[in-house]
């Protein structure tokens, strides 16, 4: 789990085979869907501002030119402006940053493989700490690698049939 939350939803049975990209959990996404939603608000709020910043600098800046206004007035206006333009970028990273957390609720499938038996159960409260964030574990089986030691006697069987199609059982 790379979020903190209550697992919702399990989609997925144990011993099953998963592909890379599958949706294996649900963490409850409520609290992160909100977040997203009030940092788009505030993101529309200050375009607003940044609009509202744009059309006193516009109507300041010809009276400035014909010095019917103070300079320092202006310069404070364009500050302004810039300020609001920052709060935007700000915003924008923020807004990123909740949608990830967001698209994390979806606990996806790394890898492809067999998966084992879930290690936590719906309603557990995970990603708090190392240990209930690990929430299954996937072994790739393609290819599936096999070590063993054979005896001399089996080595030497080994050897002689290593170049036929079939092999038999020892």
């Amino acid at each position: 789990a790379r979020v903190t939350g209550r697992l919702e939803k399990i989609h997925f049975a144990s011993g099953a085979k998963v592909n890379k990209g599958d949706i294996l959990f649900t963490i409850e996404p409520t609290d992160y869907s909100a977040q997203v939603d009030k940092d788009r608000a505030k993101l529309a709020q200050d375009e607003a501002s940044l609009s509202l910043a744009k059309n006193d600098v516009a109507r300041y800046k010809p009276l400035v030119e014909k010095e019917l206004a103070p300079r320092e007035k202006l310069d404070q206006l364009v500050a302004k402006q810039k300020e609001v333009e920052a709060m935007i970028k700000a915003d924008k990273a923020i807004i990123a940053q909740a949608s990830l957390n967001l698209d994390y609720t979806k606990v996806r499938a790394e890898i492809s493989g067999r998966i084992g038996r879930n290690l936590v159960d719906i309603g557990n409260v995970v990603g708090t700490s190392p240990q209930n964030s690990i929430l299954a574990t996937i072994v790739n089986d393609d290819p599936m690698f096999v070590y063993f030691s054979p005896t001399n006697v089996q080595a030497q069987k080994i050897q002689k049939y290593s170049s036929s199609l079939k092999m038999p059982v020892i």
